[in-house]
């Protein structure tokens, strides 16, 4: 799901009931159009989250999220109930697999002007250099392509 769409009110600027309501209603929106197999995954409107962003998602049914640009390596987010200690063997999480802005079609094609052909140079390129950090590194590496 990347939201209702991507010109609406951004998360970080949404009230926590605001933005609760508006993934309820694209979750709800996307699962009755697919019988009601709800999206598992997530990539916010604009990469704009909030504070309370993830935690919204994960009661949500969400399993994955895709707004964070920060590690080509995916992690996960342990949902904190408060007391410190989680009170569960396995805690809530989502696992967050990482969107590259390196190959982003925006910042690439539309910001960059760059043809079909170095755009797909680009990719290829930034592939190539992943495949071998992730071999010298002995860690999985994703490589997200937005289309």
């Amino acid at each position: 799901a990347h939201g209702l769409n991507n010109s609406s009110k951004r998360h970080g600027f949404q009230t926590y009931s605001e933005e609760t309501q508006a993934v309820e209603d694209c979750i709800q929106l996307l699962g009755g159009a697919f019988d009601n197999d709800k999206p598992k995954t997530w990539l916010s409107p604009g990469f704009s989250v909030s504070t309370s962003t993830s935690d919204i998602l994960l009661d949500a049914g969400i399993e994955n999220i895709l707004d964070f640009v920060d590690d080509d390596v995916p992690f996960r987010l342990i949902k904190d109930n408060g007391d410190g200690k989680n009170g569960e063997d396995f805690p809530p999480s989502v696992l967050c697999l990482p969107y590259s802005m390196e190959t982003n079609d925006f910042s690439l094609v539309l910001t960059r002007h760059l043809s079909p052909k170095d755009y797909a140079s680009a990719l290829e390129s930034h592939i190539e250099q992943l495949a071998k950090e992730s071999r010298e590194s002995e860690e999985p590496i994703v490589v997200f392509l937005g289309l």
